[in-house]
């Protein structure tokens, strides 16, 4: 459980590192190349941890959340108006 508890709090704690990376590459268009950068940088980030720390939580499992959490971010960014698209 303690391991529980310290996985959900790590992805947790994502959230508003997530959210700060994606207003900061707000830029109309290129949203694979937003996504993959904002990706990028928090990726970036979990790598300059210590290895100790890196192997409590799989790779695969901080991406697997970090896409949903970037899709859900951008989402609701779009829906309350931080993001406006611009006309084509």
């Amino acid at each position: 459980m303690d391991k529980f508890l310290l996985i959900w709090k790590t992805l947790l704690g994502l959230i508003p590192i997530v959210l700060e990376i994606v207003k900061a590459v707000k830029v109309p268009g290129n949203g694979p190349t937003k996504f993959s950068t904002v990706m990028d940088l928090t990726i970036a980030g979990f790598d300059a941890l210590p290895d100790d720390v890196k192997k409590l939580i799989p790779i695969d499992t901080i991406k697997g959340f970090l896409a949903k959490a970037i899709n859900a971010a951008v989402a609701f960014y779009n829906l309350v108006g931080v993001f406006k698209k611009s006309p084509v």
